[in-house]
């Protein structure tokens, strides 16, 4: 196997299985691929954000405002206007439903 794409520590099946398990759930959810030139910036981004997070809570904020402090630290806006492109209006109205399911936890 090609290094490059050696993942070892990673079941790929275990994707799946969240998967499935938070479509059941009727969790909404988001997939990325290596295929897009964002993914890894994405994937990076979001070990920040859970490392930014448990500092917070560690310091003792509570968990909205630990997801607001992130939010404000980094600029990131929460889109509620049209963006004129299918993709991106359907990526708005995932996390809108992201930000709105109930019992949202810290990842594990």
């Amino acid at each position: 196997m090609d290094d490059v794409y050696d993942v070892t520590d990673h079941d790929p099946d275990s994707d799946f299985g969240v998967f499935v398990r938070a479509k059941d759930r009727g969790m909404p959810t988001f997939t990325l691929t290596a295929g897009d030139i964002s993914s890894d910036l994405m994937v990076d981004f979001w070990v920040l954000v859970q490392l930014r997070v448990r500092h917070d809570l560690a310091m003792g904020r509570t968990l909205e405002q630990a997801l607001d402090h992130v939010r404000n630290r980094f600029d990131i806006p929460v889109y509620h206007e049209a963006l004129n492109d299918a993709k991106l209006d359907g990526a708005a109205r995932i996390a809108e439903a992201m930000r709105n399911f109930p019992n949202r936890k810290l990842a594990d």
